[in-house]
Formats: structure tokens, sequence, C-alpha cells
């Protein structure tokens, strides 16, 4: 009974990332896809793999050269935080920001809280179209 139990508490928390990770790239990613005559939505990707140990997450999507900096350090300030300081820093951010602004980083730290591993991130540089990717993994435990 236990062992269902931890299943499903894991396979709740990979819907929860998998909703914020795919957010992020649509809110965020460079790439835009026309939806209606106003309206766009960011391109990237999204992968989900498994084994008995644990779900992996991971997007890739392009990135304005003036977010690397920011994003890369986002998660650094994520990955060396306590769930304490974040759930703060969460709260803060959501009481002082505009959407826009700070969102995709309440959202880092949301992968983060129901991850409960580090962030595992990458800015890769497209050199043939100039291009920048950030690539974010978010891994959930199954035990």
């Amino acid at each position: 009974m236990e062992s269902e139990n931890t299943m499903e508490i894991a396979k709740m928390r990979l819907y929860r990332v998998l909703i914020e990770l795919s957010q992020n790239v649509a809110l965020y990613s460079y790439n835009r896809q026309l939806i209606t005559n106003q309206s766009t939505l960011g391109v990237g990707s999204v992968k989900i793999t498994s084994n008995n140990d644990y779900y992996k997450c991971q997007t890739q999507n392009k990135i304005m050269p003036e977010h690397q900096d920011i994003l890369i350090r986002n998660c650094k300030e994520i990955n060396s935080s306590s769930e304490i300081e974040l759930k703060k820093k969460k709260v803060i951010l959501r009481n002082e920001s505009s959407l826009r602004d700070n969102c995709a980083h309440i959202g880092l730290i949301t992968m983060f809280l129901y991850s409960g591993n580090p962030l595992e991130f990458d800015v890769l540089n497209d050199n043939d179209s100039n291009s920048l990717y950030f690539s974010i993994n978010a891994t959930i435990n199954k035990k």
C-alpha cells in the first residue's frame, strides 16, 4: 500500500513539474507560433524519460541572448537555496513582480520544490544558426 501511495505522489509531482516546464516554454521561448491574430505560443521541445528510480522531464527552447545570464544565475541560486528560503522567495516574487518579469523565476522555483531535486540546466550555443537554447531537466524520484 505504501509503495502505491509513493508512486501516486511521484506521478502528481511529475504532472506538476511537466506543467511548469511546458508553461515556461509556452510563455518565454524566443521562437513563437501564431495562434490567433494577436496571440502567440512559445515553441520548444518537451521530453519525459523514466526508469525504475525516477522520472526525468526535460525542455529545451531558444532564448534571447540577454536572458542567458539571468537564467543561469536563477538556476544556480535555486539549487543552492533551502526549501524554506525558496518558499519565501516565491511569495516575495509574486507580490513584487509583474507577470512577465519574474514568472519564469517562480516557475523554476516551483519545479525545484515539486521535484525535490536540483535543477539540471545548460545554455547551448548553436554556432550554425548563432542561436542560444536553454535546456532544463527536473528529476522526480519514484521512491
